[in-house]
C-alpha cells in the first residue's frame, strides 16, 4: 500500500514539472514575438564573486548602450557619439581659423632714362593699395600710391627715381603691397637695369702749368701740372667747365691740348626717353616747340607741347662741335634770329651768337653721328629747312 502511494506521488511530481516547463517555454515564445526577449543570466554560485562575462564577436552588436564614465564620450556600437560640447568646440575652432590670403600679382617693370633720374613704369596690379620701389637692393620709397600715373598713359603706373647725377648704372625692382589682410605682398619684380641720360664729356690736357680759382663760390685755388688730364662736362664762353675734388673750375680752350670727345656713337635715346628727359628737366619754352640736342648720341629731338608735357614731333642724327671747338652747353637757350644763307650754305637758325642749326654740304654727310663742327649743330638740309621755316623765335634750345 505504501509503495502504491509513493508511485502516485512520483507520477504527480513528474506531471507538475512538465507543466512548469511548458509554461516557461510559452512565456519565452510570447516575449520573442513582442521583441522583448531578455537575456537569461544564470545565477552565480555563492563564493565565486560578481564576475560579468562580456559578449564577444557578433554577440556584442545590437546590445544596450554602455553607460558613460565621467569625462568620457559614450559609445554606440563601438563608435564615439558626438556631444553638444564637442559641437561647440568645433564651431569655435572653425571661427578662429583665418581665411587663406591671396598673393598680389608681380609687377612687370619698364625703365626709361631721364634727366639725372630713371623713370619706372608698370601696369597697375589689381587690389594693390601701394608699392615699394627699390634701387640697388635698397628701399627708395615704401609708399608709392596706386594713384600715380604716367604722363602719357592713365593706364600705367609711374615713379621717377631722381638725384642720380649724369651717369652711373643702377638696378630697380618693385613690389605690390596691400593693407587688406585678404592679400599678401607680391613677389619682387624682375630686376631691370638702367641709367640717367648721359651727356658727352671732353677730355683734355693742360699745355703748361696753370693756376686756377674755382667758380663755385668757394674760390679754391689749385695748380694743374703740365700735361695733367681732366674731364670737362660742359663748354661756354670759350671755356671748358670741369669738376676737380668737388670744386667747379673753368679753363680757356687756349690753355689746353689733345682734347677728345667721350660719347656713344651709333646710339640714340628713344622718343619716350627724350620726352622724359625734357619733362623732368624743369625747363619750358616760350613757344609750343622745344629743341633738345643730346651730344652723347649726336641726336636732335624736336618736341611740341607745354612744360612738363612735351611730346616728340621729330628726331634726327646730327654733328655737334668738335672737341677743340665744342657746342655751347646748357638749358634755356633761345632761338633769336635766322638767315637764309651764310658761309656758302644754309639756312641758319641761331640760338647763341652765331651758333646755329644749319644745313650741310654733301661732304659732311660721312661725319653724321660724330662731333665735327665749329660749334654749330649740323643737320640734314630738310631738317634745317623745317626749323628755319616753322620754329619761331623764343623757342627753347637745350644742349646736353
Amino acid at each position: 500500500m505504501k509503495k502504491r502511494i509513493v508511485s502516485i506521488l512520483l507520477i504527480a511530481t513528474m506531471v507538475l514539472g512538465t507543466f512548469s516547463i511548458s509554461v516557461f517555454a510559452a512565456d519565452e515564445l510570447a516575449a520573442q514575438d513582442n521583441g522583448q526577449t531578455e537575456a537569461v543570466v544564470p545565477e552565480t554560485p555563492e563564493g565565486e564573486g560578481d564576475t560579468t562575462t562580456e559578449p564577444t564577436g557578433e554577440e556584442g552588436k545590437g546590445g544596450e548602450e554602455t553607460p558613460a564614465v565621467d569625462g568620457e564620450t559614450p559609445a554606440v556600437d563601438g563608435e564615439a557619439v558626438a556631444t553638444d560640447e564637442d559641437a561647440v568646440v568645433e564651431t569655435q575652432t572653425e571661427d578662429e581659423e583665418e581665411p587663406a590670403s591671396t598673393p598680389l600679382a608681380t609687377p612687370v617693370v619698364q625703365t626709361y632714362s631721364a634727366y639725372q633720374s630713371v623713370a619706372l613704369e608698370w601696369d597697375p596690379v589689381p587690389n594693390a593699395g601701394y608699392y615699394e620701389v627699390y634701387m640697388d637692393g635698397v628701399l627708395v620709397n615704401g609708399n608709392v600710391p596706386a594713384s600715380y600715373r604716367a604722363y602719357d598713359n592713365a593706364n600705367k603706373m609711374a615713379f621717377i627715381v631722381g638725384g642720380l647725377g649724369d651717369e652711373g648704372t643702377h638696378s630697380f625692382t618693385v613690389k605690390a603691397m596691400s593693407s587688406d589682410p585678404k592679400y599678401t605682398p607680391s613677389e619682387m619684380s624682375a630686376t631691370v637695369v638702367d641709367s640717367p641720360v648721359r651727356q658727352m664729356y671732353i677730355w683734355f690736357k693742360f699745355k703748361k702749368k696753370s693756376k686756377l680759382k674755382s667758380h663755385d663760390g668757394m674760390k679754391v685755388k689749385h695748380t694743374f701740372k703740365k700735361n695733367e688730364m681732366v674731364r670737362a662736362h660742359g663748354f661756354g664762353g670759350g671755356k671748358y667747365k670741369f669738376y676737380y675734388n668737388g670744386n667747379l673750375f673753368y679753363s680757356s680752350y687756349l690753355r689746353t691740348k689733345k682734347a677728345w670727345c667721350d660719347y656713344q656713337p651709333g646710339t640714340a635715346y628713344d622718343r619716350k626717353e627724350a620726352e622724359y628727359f625734357v619733362n623732368t628737366s624743369g625747363t619750358g619754352s616760350r613757344t609750343p616747340w622745344y629743341l633738345w640736342v643730346n651730344q652723347n648720341t649726336q641726336h636732335v629731338y624736336l618736341l611740341y607741347g607745354t612744360a612738363g608735357n612735351f611730346r616728340v614731333y621729330d628726331d634726327w642724327i646730327c654733328s655737334t662741335g668738335a672737341a677743340k671747338t665744342p657746342s655751347p652747353t646748357g638749358f634755356n637757350k633761345k632761338i633769336y634770329k635766322r638767315v637764309k644763307k651764310r658761309n656758302g650754305h644754309g639756312p641758319w637758325t641761331a640760338f647763341q651768337s652765331w651758333t646755329s642749326f644749319h644745313g650741310s654740304r654733301k661732304s659732311w654727310a660721312k661725319k653724321w653721328g660724330n662731333p665735327a663742327s665749329h660749334a654749330c649743330i649740323r643737320c640734314p638740309n630738310e631738317k634745317a629747312q623745317f626749323i628755319y621755316k616753322n620754329i619761331p623765335n623764343g623757342t627753347c634750345v637745350s644742349v646736353f
